[in-house]
């Protein structure tokens, strides 16, 4: 994924490794939000861009359609995805 506006949606189970997922959340650089990122201080949903460039999305779990096996939906306010365009300079 070279170009860095894609957008990542990927399942629960993405990027999980033996001792636990892949990458840590200390290793995403944060777009939106104030808090943690925990959602246990009004500061979710998030968006977080990785280091090669491409877009993780944290959010609520949405049931707007069945996506194939692996992925997963997740619905955002576009104030979020507005905020996340904002702090990448687009």
């Amino acid at each position: 994924m070279s170009d860095p506006r894609t957008v990542v949606f990927k399942g629960p189970n993405w990027g999980q490794t033996q001792g636990g997922f892949g990458m840590a959340r200390e290793e995403l650089t944060r777009l939106t939000g104030n808090g943690n990122g925990e959602c246990n201080q009004n500061d979710c949903p998030n968006v977080y861009r990785t280091a090669s460039g491409s877009i993780i999305v944290q959010g609520d779990l949405s049931e707007a359609f069945k996506p194939p096996q692996g992925e997963a939906l997740v619905e955002i306010p576009e104030s979020v995805l507005r905020e996340a365009v904002r702090a990448l300079g687009w």
